[in-house]
């Protein structure tokens, strides 16, 4: 609980405005670094650029996947500095459509899938004052929500989401009331991979069971032919 709020209050010295807390998710405007963070870059072999509904990144320093996905054509590129996602209203990247905005984004950890981080950080350039909403949907499946009301055409628009008390997250769903015409600067932190599920010794036990059942089966079957 001390952690926590030296935290806040370094938080606040840094200038974040904190929306009230719904659960374990605090969702706060600004920039406001949480530890052992990472970029989301766009210029590995493997990623998938755009332009697409769904592009994928990763992260510099573990290389774990992470996709965005939006109801327009998005468009990716770039390294630590310049990584940017932004939209297209055509399938040819040299010709994405000016202006092209989005008003949507989800992202999420998708290779291997089922992961979970602590913390989200991202900048939007906005056409025209207005809001964002912010859905969080944490590692238990439950979903909290925020509408952030400073959206300014004028300038940067930082944001960043916590997860406390042990709490993680799963995905961030964005949805702002005006145009986007870019998100850069995303950043995680607390990034655990998914793992393949391995069955639980006692569903091990039944298979083995069945299993040895039919052998059986089929042996007293065969001695009656």
């Amino acid at each position: 609980m001390q952690q926590w709020t030296l935290t806040v209050a370094t938080m606040l010295l840094l200038g974040g405005c904190i929306v009230p807390a719904h659960a374990d998710i605090l969702f706060l405007t600004g920039n406001n670094p949480q530890p052992d963070e990472q970029n989301v870059l766009y210029n590995a072999a493997g990623d998938i650029n755009g332009p697409a509904f769904t592009i994928e990144g990763h992260l510099n320093q573990t290389d774990t996947s992470v996709s965005f996905t939006s109801s327009s054509l998005l468009l990716a590129s770039g390294g630590i500095g310049q990584a940017t996602i932004k939209a297209c209203t055509t399938l040819d990247p040299a010709s994405c459509g000016t202006p092209a905005t989005f008003t949507d984004l989800l992202a999420f950890l998708s290779v291997p899938p089922g992961g979970v981080f602590t913390d989200f950080i991202f900048n939007l350039d906005a056409v025209a004052d207005g809001s964002l909403t912010v859905t969080v949907t944490e590692g238990n499946g439950s979903t909290q929500a925020a509408t952030l009301n400073n959206l300014d055409q004028n300038g940067q628009n930082f944001y960043t989401v916590v997860a406390i008390n042990g709490q993680d997250i799963r995905s961030v769903l964005l949805n702002s009331t005006v145009g986007i015409v870019d998100a850069t600067q995303i950043r995680l932190s607390g990034v655990v991979e998914g793992t393949s599920v391995v069955p639980e010794p006692a569903s091990i036990f039944l298979l083995g069971s069945v299993l040895s059942g039919l052998m059986i089966w089929k042996r007293k079957r065969s001695s009656t032919v």
